[in-house]
């Protein structure tokens, strides 16, 4: 299974199946805390799939497919309208509309 679609699958079952115990964590800190739990441990399965070969380029590869999920997933929860994903991402919408043609992304 692809990379990133194995983090959205974890990510979403772990968040709606699992609340915070400690009394003083947030939502927002669970949330956070338990995404970079689930990229570490999708990462080190990645790394364990392919083995030693001889891509140096694996952290290049890491980051384009989760930047390009993270802005398909942004624009199908907006909707597609990229001044709202503006917003929500905190990134320009001149970055939405760069990062959209890099990614080959159509809305």
């Amino acid at each position: 299974m692809h990379l990133v679609n194995k983090l959205k699958m974890i990510y979403i079952i772990n968040l709606a199946t699992t609340t915070p115990t400690n009394s003083k964590m947030t939502r927002k800190n669970y949330n956070v805390n338990t995404l970079q739990e689930q990229v570490k441990a999708i990462t080190k399965q990645y790394l364990e799939d392919i083995g030693h070969c001889s891509d140096a380029n694996v952290y290049h590869k890491i980051i384009e497919s989760v930047e390009k999920s993270i802005f398909e997933t942004i624009l199908e929860f907006t909707n597609g309208n990229q001044k709202e994903a503006s917003t929500l991402s905190g990134v320009s919408r001149n970055t939405i509309r760069s990062k959209l043609e890099k990614h080959n992304i159509n809305i």
